[in-house]
């Protein structure tokens, strides 16, 4: 179906960003800059207070890394990587273990699909997402991602989203 001549197929839904899973976890759609970026620093801080409270769980790293490394690795691999001190309950550090591992995941998911609407507003297919896997050409990619605007009007992907007022920020 040709977007261009207004003529939307029936299950498209005008506005498709009103449930959270809509929101965070669709690749269908377009996402201007104001959301892309509001979105995606909402996520930021939820990495970073998931880091934060779940800090004190987690023993000290077995091996030297800078300050910030070892804690992203962490949450990103559910700090399975390493075992609990000798003599200490590891129930409640599994646990811990699952549910940053689950954050980080969910974190990480909902910003590459927000990174892919971003990129269907600035009309480019999923395929432009392989560029962000270059050095160097990764930097520009995201430069555009983030300070150029998007398909003025609708494009094949969908209507502009500036259009739409009435959706959610974050």
């Amino acid at each position: 179906m040709d977007f261009y001549e207004g003529a939307y197929p029936a299950s498209y839904e005008r506005h498709s960003d009103t449930t959270f899973r809509k929101r965070y976890f669709s690749l269908r759609g377009r996402i201007n800059r104001k959301r892309y970026l509001f979105r995606q620093l909402l996520l930021w801080l939820i990495s970073v207070a998931a880091s934060a409270l779940l800090e004190p769980h987690f023993p000290a790293s077995p091996v030297h890394m800078p300050a910030g490394v070892w804690e992203s690795v962490q949450l990103l691999f559910g700090a399975t990587a390493y075992a609990a001190p000798v003599g200490a309950a590891s129930g409640t550090h599994g646990v811990v273990s699952v549910l940053c591992g689950l954050i980080g995941l969910l974190c990480c998911i909902s910003s590459l699909t927000l990174t892919w609407r971003r990129i269907h507003d600035r009309d480019h297919t999923g395929l432009f997402f392989l560029l962000l896997c270059i050095p160097v050409v990764n930097l520009v990619v995201a430069f555009q991602l983030t300070f150029l605007r998007g398909t003025t009007g609708p494009n094949r992907f969908g209507p502009d989203p500036l259009d739409e007022w009435e959706r959610p920020l974050i």
